[in-house]
């Protein structure tokens, strides 16, 4: 009876404590992280860390919108034994570097190959619209990979993959299409 007289009171002051601290992180949002919220469009994916509350505050006139597409072209040897009833996923995806407003952007884009014979050929379009801050000396690193087979979360066998990150490249002009054209063995 003694245990459960104490308990009782220290759990109520853990889940005061506990909501406490989190309507203090919630009310402790940094200027920095503001500014970047309103800057930023929706249709931007993005991670950003700040650890200060006094880091960069952002001037929404600095920030320059990117929009533009970037075109994968896929065609595929298929050297691997890999059955015809055997799905394979070509993604692709664009890493942007060098920001002097965001830490981290990513953007992904996967579809399936169609086969024929012992090639396959896919097309992965790209579309993409970021709120940069330096976007003439922002670099981006097309990566991309293709996978047979496409689906499951345990890695089957056979199991054929090809991952590739290229060299940065100067971020295309505002509302290009760029397109790259990729001959690949899997």
């Amino acid at each position: 009876m003694k245990i459960a007289k104490l308990f009782l009171p220290a759990a109520c002051v853990l889940g005061l404590l506990a909501s406490a601290s989190a309507q203090l992180s919630q009310t402790r949002q940094s200027s920095w992280s503001r500014d970047i919220a309103d800057a930023r469009s929706s249709a931007l994916e993005s991670t950003s860390t700040s650890s200060s509350e006094d880091a960069v505050t952002v001037n929404p006139a600095t920030v320059t919108p990117t929009t533009g597409t970037y075109v994968f072209s896929f065609t595929i040897s298929l050297a691997s034994t890999i059955s015809t009833s055997t799905k394979i996923v070509c993604s692709a995806s664009i890493l942007v570097s060098g920001d002097s407003l965001l830490t981290s952007v990513q953007q992904t884009a996967a579809i399936a190959a169609t086969r024929s014979g012992s090639t396959a050929t896919c097309t992965v379009n790209l579309p993409y619209a970021w709120s940069l801050g330096s976007p003439a000396s922002d670099k981006i690193t097309p990566v991309y990979t293709l996978q047979a087979p496409a689906e499951g979360a345990t890695v089957p066998t056979p199991f054929h993959y090809v991952h590739v990150e290229e060299h940065a490249i100067a971020v295309p002009a505002n509302g290009a299409t760029t397109t790259e054209t990729v001959a690949t063995t899997l």
